[in-house]
């Protein structure tokens, strides 16, 4: 067992005991939890005298990583999922896969007042878990041929409209085109393009491996962040709607 105290100074506000043999992580919020783990168990105590807010959690892996923030969310990460809880609610707002982002390691992770966790991989890497899309969206930086031709689909009697998309160093220059006039050009960080799709009015689909870009066909613009998979995008189709 491990015996657990919480101190003001010298002062021992509270002492409690959990059958555990070795904490390997801890975190809380002062006013509402601490968060501690042993291994792939976790135990989430009230700091307003240390009683079991929770039964012991038993997870299927161990944790890597963990952290909370002033309003309440916990947030961990295992070998194969990250998990949020909202424990002023005792209630688990998300659970997704992140295997796929911790082959680098983990440089820092925060957790927003929404509930979206943010892993940063590397100094031009990070990734953000946003539950309302689903998916992880990343950012990144730009260290700054052949082109590959996309018709994209629209209605019929239209001018056809198409897209190039040109591999350059550490990025690719996509063109959307009507004829032999280019509309617009955007960059993304993608060393190769491997699928694209769209519709003509609304947007167009870029996959590169693993990660997803969707900019509007109207100017370029990305319309949400790059969407990063748990695995290689194999086939992609889109629709006139």
């Amino acid at each position: 067992c491990t015996t657990l105290k919480q101190k003001q100074g010298d002062f021992v506000v509270w002492t409690a005991t959990i059958p555990c043999g070795e904490v390997t992580l801890m975190a809380g919020n002062a006013k509402l939890f601490v968060a501690v783990a042993c291994s792939d168990n976790l135990f989430i105590l009230s700091t307003r005298g240390g009683r079991l807010l929770l039964p012991c959690i038993h997870l299927s892996a161990p944790i890597r990583y963990m952290t909370s923030d002033t309003w309440g969310k916990l947030l961990i990460v295992t070998d194969a999922e990250c998990i949020c809880w909202d424990i002023s609610s005792f209630k688990k707002m998300y659970s997704c896969p992140v295997g796929h982002l911790l082959r680098s390691g983990v440089q820092d992770l925060k957790v927003t007042e929404g509930g979206c966790c943010r892993l940063q991989i590397s100094s031009k890497e990070s990734y953000m878990y946003d539950p309302a899309v689903g998916a992880w969206v990343g950012t990144f930086e730009l260290d700054f041929p052949d082109a590959q031709v996309c018709p994209l689909r629209q209605d019929p009697g239209e001018f056809p409209v198409v897209m190039e998309a040109i591999p350059r160093v550490g990025c690719t220059t996509l063109k959307q085109k009507q004829g032999d006039f280019v509309v617009w050009t955007a960059t993304i960080p993608c060393g190769e393009v491997t699928l694209m799709a769209g519709n003509a009015k609304l947007f167009v689909a870029v996959a590169c491996s693993d990660n997803l870009f969707i900019l509007s066909t109207r100017g370029g613009r990305l319309l949400l962040p790059c969407i990063h998979l748990s695995a290689p995008i194999r086939y992609m189709t889109s629709d006139t709607w």
